[in-house]
């Protein structure tokens, strides 16, 4: 998307950017049934929380759950318990409900109970998984287990106010809740979660909440997001990451809770320029400078980075988006054999491991962010044979898409698009202008009814900082919130600047949480300071 109207060479230079979810991780975790909350009546997806509940217990004097059943085991483990700083590393995003007690242990064994619903399939992958966080999975009835994982389909074990911020989530797929207890004997973990990335998120949060790698501490968390995607747009001019940068980036986007990333750079030429309908080299590439603004030339991508990003996200709960802009270099007609060449190009992607998609019609000829009335029909016609074709060879998959007009309006493009698309096709927009500094929900309401659907927010941000024009009620009508920095778009390209990097913590704690983030500015304030504080390594 060409940003019109700023100098992004002359904005300033710091920043930020940023989990087991598309791999099938239902089975993973045991299921991840859907927790039964007993009487409560389940609420909406994207609840509005009561702000009056307690959300944590900076005291850390009592924990609020009852203690699970013993292990059957008679004896076990003996674990040096230890006595955490009363103020360790905060999770962050800040969870909802948070209380983090002062013993802890270092575990080299994990164990999860037995499962009727989880086959050895799924014990693999988690078997993965915990070795990539240093730790050895045992079997459930292995008594050198040091930390136990029991999940439960509902977290009674939770005290007044804790379940209470678990009711009012109601059936939100990622809300979970863990609650941690440490003995000389073992570490006991009572899980709950809304779905298989749920159940991520509760057991990376009960590995975070110490600070330490393998430091498991005494602690009940209770959270749940707004939004229901929280995603990250790679999505700018000039250079094309590096495999190293994606995969830093994709790893703390994971940690930040964040849950989707779109591959759609504006100079990769097996994507957007002259050569999408090429397959991907494997190998090295050669190293290019495609400038800024025209691509001019196009950068060539390894094959090898494009697994290597799918791996790595598929790890951290991440969907990836694959983007191919096959209106941008070329007049694609709309005919068997004009859309032909995007199912084939969907086909050699899938090969590589890929299963979402994107379709990109931005910057593809006329004003930018504008559309021409009379391509929307045609637009719509191929975007909704794709999606067809995505839903055929990938069960439960909707496409993405940008159409020619994707800022300003609503006009006779959008309402033309709208009328003709598919429902299931998520659509994207930058707001009321390119780069939209302040955004309300008064500007989504007509736009929303012009695509005929709640679009999502590619979100061009071109500032420092501050989150201070997004309220929290666009949550409740956007289908999801996608952040594409363009801070340095054409000075060194990031996020090697660091820019992305200061605002992505910010960025992934407004998604998760907007209501607490936009409560005031000393809130807002409070999220970059904490997250330039945790230091964690930019690419």
């Amino acid at each position: 998307m060409r940003h019109s109207g700023y100098d992004l060479e002359n904005l300033a230079s710091f920043g930020w950017v940023a989990s087991l979810a598309g791999i099938g991780l239902c089975t993973l975790f045991l299921g991840c049934v859907n927790p039964t909350p007993g009487p409560t009546t389940p609420g909406p997806t994207t609840p509005t929380l009561d702000p009056s509940l307690p959300r944590d217990d900076p005291a850390g004097t009592e924990n609020p759950i009852q203690p699970p059943p013993q292990d059957v085991c008679a004896s076990g483990p003996s674990l040096l318990l230890v006595t955490i700083p009363s103020a360790p590393r905060p999770l962050y995003p800040s969870p909802r409900f948070s209380w983090i007690g002062k013993l802890a242990a270092d575990v080299a064994k994990v164990c999860i109970e037995q499962s009727a619903t989880l086959p050895g399939e799924a014990r693999a992958q988690l078997a993965a998984y915990a070795a990539s966080q240093g730790l050895t999975t045992v079997d459930a009835l292995d008594c050198s287990c040091e930390w136990r994982i029991r999940p439960d389909a509902s977290p009674s074990w939770l005290g007044s106010d804790a379940a209470a911020i678990w009711n009012q989530a109601g059936a939100n797929p990622e809300r979970y809740a863990f609650s941690t207890t440490a003995a000389a004997s073992g570490v006991s973990t009572s899980v709950a979660a809304g779905s298989p990335r749920a159940m991520f998120y509760a057991l990376s949060s009960a590995l975070l909440a110490s600070g330490q790698p393998k430091r498991i501490v005494e602690a009940t968390v209770v959270d749940t997001p707004s939004f229901r995607i929280r995603g990250f747009v790679e999505g700018t001019y000039g250079s094309v990451w590096t495999k190293n940068q994606r995969s830093t980036l994709l790893q703390t986007m994971g940690r930040l809770r964040m849950n989707t990333y779109v591959y759609g750079p504006k100079c990769d030429c097996y994507a957007t320029q002259d050569r999408w309908r090429d397959g991907y080299p494997a190998g090295a590439v050669q190293d290019v400078d495609p400038g800024c603004g025209d691509c001019s030339p196009c950068q060539p991508v390894s094959g090898d980075d494009i697994r290597e990003a799918v791996r790595i996200a598929e790890a951290n709960g991440i969907d990836f988006i694959w983007a191919v802009s096959p209106f941008q270099r070329s007049v694609l007609r709309y005919d068997r054999e004009g859309v032909t060449p995007v199912l084939r190009k969907i086909d050699a992607m899938r090969a590589m491991g890929v299963h979402r998609f994107a379709v990109f019609i931005d910057d593809s000829g006329g004003e930018a962010g504008r559309g021409n009335a009379q391509d929307a029909s045609t637009h719509a016609a191929v975007l909704n044979d794709v999606h067809r074709y995505v839903e055929s060879v990938e069960p439960g998959a909707h496409l993405l898409a940008v159409g020619a007009g994707y800022a300003f309006g609503p006009d006779s493009y959008t309402d033309t698009l709208g009328q003709n698309l598919d429902p299931e096709i998520e659509v994207m927009w930058t707001g009321p202008q390119i780069v939209s500094e302040v955004l309300t929900v008064a500007h989504f309401t007509p736009v929303n009814a012009s695509f005929r659907r709640q679009v999502s927010l590619w979100d061009n941000w071109a500032w420092e900082e501050f989150f201070s024009g997004h309220p929290a009620g666009l949550a409740q009508v956007l289908t999801g919130t996608y952040l594409n920095p363009v801070l340095s778009e054409c000075v060194g390209h990031p996020p090697s600047t660091g820019n992305q990097w200061r605002i992505l913590g910010p960025a992934a704690d407004y998604a998760w949480n907007p209501e607490r983030f936009a409560a005031s500015s000393a809130a807002e304030r409070t999220s970059y300071d904490a997250w330039a504080a945790r230091g964690e390594p930019a690419p």
